[in-house]
Protein backbone atom coordinates (compact mmCIF):
# COMPACT_ATOMS: atom_id res chain seq x y z
CA UNK A 1 0.00 0.00 0.00
CA UNK A 2 2.72 2.43 0.87
CA UNK A 3 4.71 1.50 -2.29
CA UNK A 4 1.50 2.35 -4.53
CA UNK A 5 1.72 5.68 -2.24
CA UNK A 6 4.96 6.60 -2.68
CA UNK A 7 4.67 5.87 -6.98
CA UNK A 8 2.23 8.28 -7.31
CA UNK A 9 3.78 11.21 -5.30
CA UNK A 10 6.77 10.08 -7.95
CA UNK A 11 4.41 10.44 -10.64
CA UNK A 12 2.94 13.51 -9.51
CA UNK A 13 5.92 15.25 -9.11
CA UNK A 14 7.35 14.72 -12.34
CA UNK A 15 4.90 15.93 -13.84
CA UNK A 16 5.03 19.12 -12.08
CA UNK A 17 8.61 19.60 -12.63
CA UNK A 18 7.74 18.65 -16.53
CA UNK A 19 4.84 21.25 -16.47
CA UNK A 20 7.68 23.95 -14.69
CA UNK A 21 10.24 23.34 -17.13
CA UNK A 22 7.48 23.50 -20.66
CA UNK A 23 6.96 26.85 -18.83
CA UNK A 24 10.40 28.33 -18.15
CA UNK A 25 11.06 27.40 -21.64
CA UNK A 26 7.93 29.46 -23.45
CA UNK A 27 9.22 32.08 -25.33
CA UNK A 28 8.58 35.84 -23.82
CA UNK A 29 5.48 37.62 -24.46
CA UNK A 30 6.36 41.17 -25.85
CA UNK A 31 3.76 43.82 -24.38
CA UNK A 32 1.40 45.11 -26.67
CA UNK A 33 2.45 48.74 -28.42
CA UNK A 34 0.13 50.99 -29.71
CA UNK A 35 0.91 53.42 -32.90
CA UNK A 36 -1.16 56.86 -32.36
CA UNK A 37 -2.11 57.49 -35.94
CA UNK A 38 -2.84 61.47 -36.88
CA UNK A 39 -6.75 62.54 -36.75
CA UNK A 40 -9.01 62.78 -40.10
CA UNK A 41 -11.10 65.07 -40.67
CA UNK A 42 -14.15 64.55 -42.88
CA UNK A 43 -15.09 67.92 -44.25
CA UNK A 44 -18.65 67.06 -46.33
CA UNK A 45 -22.20 68.60 -46.40
CA UNK A 46 -25.39 66.79 -46.31
CA UNK A 47 -27.78 67.50 -49.41
CA UNK A 48 -30.99 69.06 -48.55
CA UNK A 49 -33.66 68.49 -51.40
CA UNK A 50 -36.24 71.17 -49.01
CA UNK A 51 -35.65 74.08 -46.60
CA UNK A 52 -37.62 76.15 -44.97
CA UNK A 53 -38.75 79.64 -45.90
CA UNK A 54 -37.20 82.96 -44.45
CA UNK A 55 -38.53 84.21 -41.30
CA UNK A 56 -39.53 87.31 -42.90
CA UNK A 57 -40.02 88.31 -46.79
CA UNK A 58 -41.67 91.18 -47.73
CA UNK A 59 -44.62 91.28 -45.91
CA UNK A 60 -45.28 87.97 -44.64
CA UNK A 61 -44.34 86.16 -41.71
CA UNK A 62 -42.56 82.69 -41.58
CA UNK A 63 -40.95 82.80 -38.10
CA UNK A 64 -41.41 79.47 -36.13
CA UNK A 65 -44.29 78.44 -38.39
CA UNK A 66 -43.88 75.27 -40.28
CA UNK A 67 -42.47 76.19 -43.77
CA UNK A 68 -41.02 73.64 -46.95
CA UNK A 69 -39.66 74.45 -49.81
CA UNK A 70 -38.99 71.71 -52.86
CA UNK A 71 -36.31 72.94 -55.37
CA UNK A 72 -37.34 70.85 -58.44
CA UNK A 73 -33.99 70.94 -59.92
CA UNK A 74 -32.10 69.10 -56.82
CA UNK A 75 -35.18 67.03 -56.53
CA UNK A 76 -35.02 63.13 -58.31
CA UNK A 77 -38.44 63.54 -59.98
CA UNK A 78 -40.25 62.52 -63.50
CA UNK A 79 -40.64 66.23 -64.82
CA UNK A 80 -42.49 65.65 -67.37
CA UNK A 81 -45.23 63.16 -65.62
CA UNK A 82 -45.82 65.79 -62.97
CA UNK A 83 -46.23 63.05 -60.29
CA UNK A 84 -47.09 64.46 -57.24
CA UNK A 85 -46.42 61.51 -55.26
CA UNK A 86 -42.42 62.02 -56.27
CA UNK A 87 -43.27 65.75 -56.16
CA UNK A 88 -44.03 65.89 -52.50
CA UNK A 89 -42.69 62.50 -51.38
CA UNK A 90 -39.75 64.13 -48.66
CA UNK A 91 -42.61 66.15 -47.23
CA UNK A 92 -44.02 65.36 -43.74
CA UNK A 93 -48.36 65.07 -43.48
CA UNK A 94 -48.71 65.29 -47.26
CA UNK A 95 -50.97 62.84 -49.12
CA UNK A 96 -51.71 62.46 -52.89
CA UNK A 97 -54.07 61.30 -54.70
CA UNK A 98 -54.31 60.24 -58.15
CA UNK A 99 -57.23 60.73 -59.48
CA UNK A 100 -56.83 61.13 -62.75
CA UNK A 101 -53.33 59.52 -63.30
CA UNK A 102 -52.69 61.53 -66.41
CA UNK A 103 -50.69 64.18 -63.86
CA UNK A 104 -52.74 67.25 -65.37
CA UNK A 105 -54.38 67.50 -61.60
CA UNK A 106 -52.30 67.59 -58.06
CA UNK A 107 -54.35 65.95 -55.85
CA UNK A 108 -53.19 66.76 -52.37
CA UNK A 109 -53.88 67.50 -48.43
CA UNK A 110 -51.99 67.88 -45.44
CA UNK A 111 -52.67 65.11 -42.23
CA UNK A 112 -56.63 63.84 -42.97
CA UNK A 113 -57.64 66.72 -44.81
CA UNK A 114 -59.26 65.76 -48.20
CA UNK A 115 -57.29 65.83 -51.27
CA UNK A 116 -60.12 65.80 -53.88
CA UNK A 117 -58.73 68.48 -55.92
CA UNK A 118 -56.81 70.33 -53.70
CA UNK A 119 -59.78 71.86 -52.08
CA UNK A 120 -58.48 72.11 -48.67
CA UNK A 121 -55.14 74.00 -49.94
CA UNK A 122 -54.40 77.65 -51.25
CA UNK A 123 -53.05 76.97 -54.55
CA UNK A 124 -50.92 80.00 -55.95
CA UNK A 125 -49.14 80.33 -58.77
CA UNK A 126 -45.61 83.38 -58.43
CA UNK A 127 -47.89 84.19 -55.48
CA UNK A 128 -51.20 84.44 -57.10
CA UNK A 129 -54.20 82.38 -56.46
CA UNK A 130 -55.31 79.93 -59.15
CA UNK A 131 -58.66 77.75 -57.50
CA UNK A 132 -61.27 78.87 -59.25
CA UNK A 133 -63.56 79.42 -56.47
CA UNK A 134 -62.09 80.63 -52.90
CA UNK A 135 -64.87 80.47 -50.68
CA UNK A 136 -67.82 78.59 -52.76
CA UNK A 137 -65.60 75.66 -54.55
CA UNK A 138 -62.34 76.55 -53.90
CA UNK A 139 -61.57 72.93 -56.35
CA UNK A 140 -58.00 73.25 -58.11
CA UNK A 141 -58.85 71.98 -61.73
CA UNK A 142 -54.88 73.51 -63.40
CA UNK A 143 -51.49 73.05 -62.22
CA UNK A 144 -48.32 74.97 -63.81
CA UNK A 145 -45.59 72.49 -65.65
CA UNK A 146 -43.16 71.34 -63.76
CA UNK A 147 -40.54 72.57 -66.65
CA UNK A 148 -41.18 76.25 -65.29
CA UNK A 149 -41.14 75.79 -61.95
CA UNK A 150 -37.94 76.30 -60.27
CA UNK A 151 -39.29 75.87 -56.63
CA UNK A 152 -42.86 74.75 -54.85
CA UNK A 153 -43.46 76.70 -51.49
CA UNK A 154 -46.17 75.01 -49.02
CA UNK A 155 -46.81 76.77 -45.67
CA UNK A 156 -49.33 74.75 -43.27
CA UNK A 157 -50.12 76.01 -39.72
CA UNK A 158 -51.21 79.69 -38.71
CA UNK A 159 -49.15 81.29 -40.80
CA UNK A 160 -51.00 80.09 -43.54
CA UNK A 161 -53.86 82.06 -42.67
CA UNK A 162 -52.05 84.81 -44.25
CA UNK A 163 -53.68 83.67 -47.59
CA UNK A 164 -57.20 82.83 -47.10
CA UNK A 165 -59.31 80.30 -44.61
CA UNK A 166 -58.20 76.75 -45.94
CA UNK A 167 -57.03 74.95 -43.53
CA UNK A 168 -54.73 72.20 -45.25
CA UNK A 169 -52.28 75.83 -45.85
CA UNK A 170 -50.78 77.69 -48.90
CA UNK A 171 -48.57 75.97 -52.02
CA UNK A 172 -47.29 78.18 -54.46
CA UNK A 173 -45.50 77.46 -57.73
CA UNK A 174 -42.94 79.86 -58.09
CA UNK A 175 -41.84 80.08 -61.92
CA UNK A 176 -38.30 79.85 -62.96
CA UNK A 177 -36.86 83.51 -63.46
CA UNK A 178 -35.23 84.12 -66.79
CA UNK A 179 -31.18 84.18 -67.76
CA UNK A 180 -30.58 88.04 -67.53
CA UNK A 181 -26.95 87.74 -68.16
CA UNK A 182 -28.78 86.97 -72.26
CA UNK A 183 -30.73 89.09 -74.00
CA UNK A 184 -32.68 85.97 -75.70
CA UNK A 185 -32.82 82.56 -74.01
CA UNK A 186 -34.55 79.86 -76.05
CA UNK A 187 -35.64 76.60 -73.92
CA UNK A 188 -37.34 73.31 -75.26
CA UNK A 189 -38.04 70.47 -73.42
CA UNK A 190 -40.09 67.51 -75.52
CA UNK A 191 -40.89 63.77 -73.88
CA UNK A 192 -42.95 60.58 -75.58
CA UNK A 193 -43.85 57.56 -73.29
CA UNK A 194 -46.36 54.91 -73.62
CA UNK A 195 -50.09 55.41 -74.26
CA UNK A 196 -49.23 58.14 -76.90
CA UNK A 197 -48.33 60.34 -73.85
CA UNK A 198 -46.46 63.50 -75.63
CA UNK A 199 -45.16 66.82 -73.79
CA UNK A 200 -43.83 69.98 -75.65
CA UNK A 201 -42.52 72.37 -73.54
CA UNK A 202 -41.25 75.93 -75.36
CA UNK A 203 -39.95 79.19 -73.51
CA UNK A 204 -38.15 82.32 -74.23
CA UNK A 205 -36.52 84.71 -71.78
CA UNK A 206 -34.20 87.34 -71.43
CA UNK A 207 -32.85 90.80 -70.54
CA UNK A 208 -32.88 93.63 -72.61
CA UNK A 209 -31.78 96.88 -70.70
CA UNK A 210 -34.30 97.18 -67.95
CA UNK A 211 -36.72 95.21 -69.55
CA UNK A 212 -37.32 91.35 -68.29
CA UNK A 213 -39.49 89.25 -70.52
CA UNK A 214 -40.27 85.28 -70.13
CA UNK A 215 -43.00 83.35 -71.74
CA UNK A 216 -43.75 79.69 -72.50
CA UNK A 217 -46.03 77.44 -74.14
CA UNK A 218 -46.77 74.02 -73.00
CA UNK A 219 -49.00 70.99 -74.72
CA UNK A 220 -49.29 67.85 -72.82
CA UNK A 221 -51.60 64.90 -74.31
CA UNK A 222 -52.04 61.41 -73.42
CA UNK A 223 -54.38 58.37 -74.90
CA UNK A 224 -54.86 57.19 -71.65
CA UNK A 225 -54.34 53.20 -69.79
CA UNK A 226 -57.82 52.54 -70.44
CA UNK A 227 -60.57 53.32 -72.02
CA UNK A 228 -61.74 56.66 -72.44
CA UNK A 229 -59.07 58.03 -69.81
CA UNK A 230 -57.67 60.54 -72.64
CA UNK A 231 -56.57 63.39 -71.50
CA UNK A 232 -55.40 67.22 -72.98
CA UNK A 233 -53.64 70.13 -71.14
CA UNK A 234 -52.20 73.42 -72.70
CA UNK A 235 -50.39 76.54 -70.31
CA UNK A 236 -49.55 79.62 -71.84
CA UNK A 237 -47.30 82.08 -69.72
CA UNK A 238 -46.19 85.81 -70.21
CA UNK A 239 -44.17 87.88 -68.08
CA UNK A 240 -42.64 91.67 -68.36
CA UNK A 241 -41.36 93.30 -65.62
CA UNK A 242 -39.35 96.66 -66.26
CA UNK A 243 -36.29 97.37 -63.26
CA UNK A 244 -36.71 101.43 -62.17
CA UNK A 245 -33.77 100.54 -59.77
CA UNK A 246 -32.26 98.22 -57.56
CA UNK A 247 -34.98 98.04 -55.06
CA UNK A 248 -38.17 98.72 -57.42
CA UNK A 249 -39.05 96.41 -60.15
Amino acid sequence: MQSRYFTCLFLASSMLMHSIKAQDSLPAVKPLSADLLPPVNVLSTRPFFTESLPGVRKTFLYAGKRSEVIRISESDINVPDKTGRQLFARIPGVFVYDMDGTGNQLNIATRGLDPHRSWEMNIRQNGVIINSDLYGYPASHYSPPLESIGQVELVRGTASLQYGPQFGGMVNYVTRSPDTTRHVEFESIHSSGTFGHLSSYLAIGGRVGRWTYHAYNYIRKSEGYREHSASKANAQYISIAYLVNSRLS
